[in-house]
């Protein structure tokens, strides 16, 4: 699996594609100030796949509950309407994009574990128990069972600061041209 700086900067790539726009007479303060709470929930949203592991560390094996049925996109389609029902009933945002928001966060997280090797995740569960993994592992993954410090982090890192850059660079050139295209 990427590791969470990794799970968290596409967290807020999420949040800047869904995040409203600043209407012109909103100040910089009170715009920040509104969707902040919005950064908040897709940060926690795109970490919550990963929740799996907090009872494998209360019972001392990591791996048993890792990567299972929180890496299905059934339940993420569920978490996904759960999250829409809050939004809507509490007013904190709209049915529709608070469910999309959490669905993008949720899916990407799922497909970058997909992407990372090992031993795959329960795409399919609770229809199917078989795990899945890309043929093209675009993560090297953080490997736990190296223990906590190890050299390995080091290059999840490393690849994973690559990866993003190419992605942001690319996001920056495309940009370019849309404004050049829009006459901008």
């Amino acid at each position: 699996m990427p590791s969470p700086i990794a799970h968290l900067a596409v967290g807020y790539v999420a949040y800047r594609i869904v995040r409203p726009k600043k209407p012109v007479e909103q100040s910089e303060l009170s715009y920040h100030k509104a969707t902040i709470p919005l950064l908040a929930a897709t940060l926690c949203l795109s970490m919550l796949p990963d929740l799996d592991i907090l009872p494998g560390i209360l019972v001392g094996n990591f791996g048993r509950f890792h990567n299972t049925i929180t890496n299905s996109v059934v339940v993420g389609l569920g978490i996904s309407a759960f999250i829409g029902g809050i939004g809507r009933t509490t007013g904190w945002y709209r049915w529709r994009p608070a469910f999309l928001l959490a669905l993008i966060s949720y899916l990407l997280h799922i497909f970058m574990d997909f992407s990372t090797g090992g031993r795959g995740v329960m795409l399919l569960w609770p229809f199917s128990a078989e795990r899945f993994t890309s043929p093209i592992q675009l993560f090297y993954g953080v490997r736990w069972s190296q223990g906590w410090i190890t050299w390995h982090h080091l290059w999840t890192v490393t690849s994973e600061l690559a990866l993003l850059t190419a992605v942001v660079g690319a996001g920056i050139i495309a940009l370019r041209f849309w404004h050049i295209a829009q006459g901008d």
